[in-house]
């Protein structure tokens, strides 16, 4: 009777912690799901950014995926501009989200609970609203949550080098990072017979390259370009670099150090004339079509990167990158780059909590990994991955050498500000230097001109 009775207790414990164990999965479920009966989901509206750019485009469709995996109460409605709009690949769509966010901003209507607005947008726009710090009336500015700061790098935040873009804020995260590369045809490199610097290259080196393609085009038919400088300011951005080498520190301490510096960088480049670095022998459809067996150099943005793989991913292939030459002997205390917030949450977006959730969830040191992988680029995130992690390609060797030289800094230099300390937008006439149109002296004198007229 007592083995009968043992026998029944133990098979009602047994039934009982099942039960209980069913009971405590469910709760589980429910907790992780974030939902309950009286819980609806909602639905977060983001207008995405990088539509079309390959790897990060997938990048940010991964981010919205693993979103709401880990927020089953939230579904996020993903947007790009150029399916809203229908257009053709290739097709900026600057001017059509300049105008839609002037619309919303006079409006004060927002159907983004999270929204692209980087720092050209933003400048665009206060420009056209003849008013650049009304951002701060419409954004949130997350320098104001304590998860923030910790999120990116060390120092990042340290001065107004990446907020004094949005007036002051800090819209949302850096996760965008960009190096000033001199992209070498690994192609053409071969042809000449010659062993370029990835890193590390003087001017004396950079002369010997031109050297190179000049003879060479003096006894083929089948001509190389030696610089190509597609994109918009770009010989302007290499100019700066290798001023700042030339400085060798952060500021100059007096208005002779500066122009010193100036004349210097000027004095290096006239020394290419002679090799006629900017004679072009090709005919480019296109700011992102690549020739790559027709050119040595192209300078650019790393943001290129994403572009070739599509439209020429054998070409992008033999792309190597190469830091921007610096004076001989010397360097700059930071790189030619930047970091940009791309995302901004509207004040009065609908669902404003979860879009500062999501940002929060973009600024996470695994997004800042794939970011890094997929678009061969930097980021203002902190980021876990190691170099070995993000590879043993020229781009893993470039953003270790380039973080180990110039500790992290990318810096886009205000050459007027700077130097000459004057908000004037001066002519520095770098390429017509570098044409043998006016000599080195010439530009100096020129630009100590525009500084000194009223």
């Amino acid at each position: 009777m007592k083995m009968i009775k043992l026998l029944s207790s133990y098979c009602l414990y047994i039934i009982l912690f099942l039960l209980s164990g069913c009971q405590n999965k469910n709760n589980h479920v429910k907790n992780f799901s974030g939902e309950s009966a009286n819980n609806a989901k909602i639905t977060i509206k983001w207008l995405g950014q990088w539509y079309g750019e390959g790897k990060k485009e997938q990048l940010i469709r991964e981010t919205a995926r693993e979103f709401t995996f880990l927020h089953q109460n939230i579904n996020i409605d993903l947007k790009f501009t150029p399916e809203i709009v229908k257009m053709n690949a290739g097709v900026t769509a600057f001017y059509y989200n300049r105008d839609m966010i002037l619309k919303m901003l006079k409006e004060n209507q927002w159907p983004y609970d999270i929204m692209l607005c980087d720092v050209y947008l933003y400048k665009r726009i206060g420009q056209d609203l003849k008013d650049p710090g009304r951002g701060e009336e419409y954004f949130v500015d997350f320098l104001k949550q304590p998860w923030f700061i910790k999120a990116h790098k060390n120092g990042l935040f340290d001065n107004d080098e990446y907020t004094k873009g949005f007036s002051g804020m800090a819209p949302g995260a850096y996760i965008e990072g960009v190096w000033d590369i001199l992209y070498l045809s690994a192609d053409v490199e071969k042809r000449l017979g010659i062993n370029v610097k990835r890193q590390d290259m003087n001017m004396s080196d950079f002369q010997s390259y031109a050297r190179a393609v000049y003879q060479y085009n003096n006894s083929h038919s089948d001509k190389i370009t030696f610089l190509q400088c597609p994109h918009e300011d770009d010989i302007d951005h290499m100019f700066n670099q290798i001023a700042m080498s030339a400085l060798g520190k952060d500021s100059p301490g007096s208005r002779e150090e500066a122009i010193g510096a100036i004349k210097q960088t000027y004095d290096a480049l006239e020394k290419l004339v002679p090799y006629k670095p900017l004679e072009s022998y090709v005919t480019l459809p296109g700011m992102l079509s690549l020739n790559q067996n027709k050119i040595l150099f192209i300078l650019f943005p790393s943001w290129i990167n994403t572009f070739w793989e599509k439209s020429n991913p054998e070409g992008e292939k033999v792309m190597h990158p190469c830091e921007i030459p610096s004076i001989d002997g010397k360097y700059a205390t930071n790189y030619s780059g930047t970091y940009n917030c791309t995302f901004v949450v509207p004040k009065n977006a609908k669902h404003r909590k979860e879009a500062e959730m999501l940002m929060e969830f973009i600024a996470s040191p695994e997004t800042a990994g794939k970011w890094t992988k997929y678009a061969k680029s930097p980021t203002g995130l902190k980021n876990r991955i190691s170099y070995g992690d993000f590879g043993t390609d020229e781009y893993a060797k470039f953003s270790q050498h380039i973080t180990k030289k110039y500790h992290d800094k990318l810096v886009t230099i205000d050459m007027p500000s700077l130097f000459l300390k004057t908000n004037k937008t001066l002519k520095f006439r770098v390429e017509d230097v570098l044409n043998g149109k006016i000599s080195a002296n010439e530009a100096v004198n020129n630009l100590l001109r525009q500084v000194n007229n009223k």
